[in-house]
């Protein structure tokens, strides 16, 4: 890597490390089966809700898949999140993981 790609690097690297570290408040619009106004004790930074809060070692539950849609901007990635929110969707969801799990092996 040269100079530039390094001063680059460092430069994206504070960057994110600001804003990991910068206090929010982490609000989001519950739906009827919410019981919490918040996802995270807040005030909060994103490091700390990524670290303590987030799980992303296991496949997203379905209601949250379908909360993520709300926020879709393109409607075909709205239509394709709801799909893989109903219990169709979350078959062919495990199916993929499946095929993808035997080819890495």
């Amino acid at each position: 890597m040269n100079i530039s790609g390094i001063i680059t690097a460092l430069q994206s690297y504070n960057k994110l490390t600001y804003l990991l570290n910068t206090i929010n408040t982490l609000t989001h619009n519950p739906s009827e089966f919410s019981s919490k106004k918040n996802p995270f004790p807040c005030p909060t930074t994103f490091r700390t809700a990524l670290t303590h809060y987030v799980d992303i070692c296991t496949p997203p539950r379905s209601n949250v898949i379908k909360d993520l849609a709300q926020y879709a901007t393109d409607e075909n990635e709205k239509a394709f999140l709801l799909k893989l929110s109903s219990n169709e969707g979350k078959v062919r969801f495990i199916e993929k993981l499946l095929l993808i799990s035997s080819i890495e092996l």
